[in-house]
């Protein structure tokens, strides 16, 4: 994973300077203690929680972009590292009576940096339920590696079918409804020959990832095989299919593809069909139906998304 330390430079100016400020002052302050007062087993204690805070300041550093909760985390990282130092400090310099500079240190800055590391790990936690919940998009039952395909991160064609048998199920059982899309990408063969296979598989999983941001958690998409797509929406009647389609296709025709080799961005003309649990009895039958009708909506020219100008 690539580093993002080079965002942070200023962060870790403020540090080093915030340590060497605490260095001089505590110099300027007392005397370097002898070496018989000094407390190892203190300066162990007070260096090790020192060492820790550092090695999370730069786990932080190293993983996060710029943005609210990592400046929250490493303002308040540098804080307690700099209590931490001057607790260091304490046992190998002497001050002498008076002097408060110390106690401020390590009675203010700590508690106001935990206040900083409070709120900082309060967004981080909303930022990673956010995540998640998108990621659910791809794991509506449970993550099957063995049943992904490489290229889109997606299930597979024989995954969709277990589910589809499962939700046909749910609707002979409990009256559940069922709906399906399936969508292909149109002349697809000829991107791949254009603009070459490597961009043909970035298109593809480009694609993919924007059906599962456009589907609900308990939806259900695949790359069903080469340049078509199946999703399945349980408990879902075709009306309401179609105004999920229509939303996928909306966010299809606004993806800009850039191919490596090419100038210009490029729109890749899409075509869907759509059946419901009418459409046959067992998995194989409806999609068997999805196939008929897309083909037919493709003799049809019925496509959806922009043409390159």
């Amino acid at each position: 994973m690539r580093s993002h330390a080079s965002l942070h430079t200023s962060k870790i100016v403020l540090l080093l300077v915030v340590c060497f400020s605490v260095l001089i002052t505590n110099l300027g302050m007392g005397d370097i203690k002898s070496w018989g007062d000094i407390t190892w087993i203190d300066i162990f204690g007070e260096g090790s929680i020192m060492g820790l805070m550092l090695i999370f300041l730069t786990f932080v550093i190293n993983s996060r972009p710029r943005g609210r909760v990592t400046d929250l985390l490493i303002i308040g990282m540098i804080g307690f590292t700099a209590a931490s130092f001057q607790d260091l400090l304490d046992e190998i310099i002497a001050v002498p009576a008076g002097y408060i500079f110390d106690d401020l240190i390590e009675s203010v800055t700590a508690p106001v940096s935990v206040i900083f590391l409070a709120f900082g790990f309060y967004f981080w936690n909303q930022e990673q339920i956010a995540i998640n919940q998108r990621l659910q998009c791809k794991e509506r039952f449970y993550r099957e590696h063995s049943a992904l395909d490489y290229v889109t991160d997606l299930y597979t064609a024989l995954y969709m079918k277990k589910q589809i048998e499962r939700e046909l199920i749910h609707y002979k059982n409990l009256q559940q409804p069922l709906s399906l899309m399936m969508l292909d990408i149109v002349n697809f063969n000829d991107f791949n020959r254009r603009y070459g296979d490597q961009d043909g598989d970035r298109l593809l999983a480009q694609v993919a990832n924007i059906l599962t941001m456009n589907i609900r958690s308990v939806d259900l998409a695949c790359r069903f095989a080469g340049d078509r797509f199946i999703v399945l929406f349980p408990q879902t009647h075709l009306i309401d299919a179609q105004t999920y389609a229509d939303e996928i296709l909306n966010a299809l025709e606004n993806m800009a593809f850039k191919p490596d080799n090419a100038s210009r961005s490029v729109f890749n003309e899409c075509t869907v069909s759509l059946v419901d649990h009418s459409a046959g009895s067992t998995a194989d039958e409806l999609i068997d139906r999805l196939n008929r009708d897309l083909e037919t909506a493709k003799q049809k020219n019925h496509f959806r998304s922009i043409q390159a100008a």
